[in-house]
């Protein structure tokens, strides 16, 4: 069964000032091939290199999440990743034309409006796919003979 993938119909863009560098910037969301993934692409470099979104091109996590290599490096992208993750999108092209991507209200918020003017693309088949959480990360559930009972924390007993 061949896995559908989400991507977008069209573009949008967000400018701002990063918080960290002080960098006025503008990233411009756009629509991927299928199967490329979420790419960060440095638009104000010779050759406009790459970094795709994975955790193998993580530089830097010093108050920030920053992608990179020896050459290149993108700063600050966290919120923008949070958002193509609430919007379950697979397949996406990130242009920033700066160091870092801008900080916006220092929430995801921004990033997740633009993906939604961009209008989310759905799969050929109109169903998005579901992913399950390990059972490491899931809620333990209660079972029949629990007998717990909430109680608050002891600092907030007077």
């Amino acid at each position: 069964m061949t896995e559908k993938r989400r991507s977008l119909t069209g573009t949008a863009s967000v400018s701002g000032v990063g918080i960290h560098t002080g960098a006025a910037t503008t990233a411009t969301l756009r629509p991927a091939p299928s199967g490329s993934g979420v790419v960060f692409r440095r638009v104000d470099l010779p050759g406009e290199p790459s970094i795709p979104a994975s955790v193998d091109n993580v530089h830097e996590v010093d108050r920030r999440t920053s992608l990179g290599n020896d050459e290149i490096a993108i700063h600050t992208v966290e919120h923008v990743l949070a958002a193509v993750m609430a919007q379950r999108i697979d397949d996406l092209i990130i242009d920033v034309d700066g160091p870092e991507l801008p900080s916006l209200d220092g929430s995801a918020e921004p990033f997740f409006q633009a993906l939604s003017a961009a209008g989310p693309r759905l799969p050929a088949n109109g169903r998005l796919r579901l992913a399950r959480l390990p059972a490491h990360h899931r809620r333990p559930r209660a079972t029949r003979g629990d007998r717990s009972e909430p109680r608050p924390s002891r600092c907030f007993v007077s």
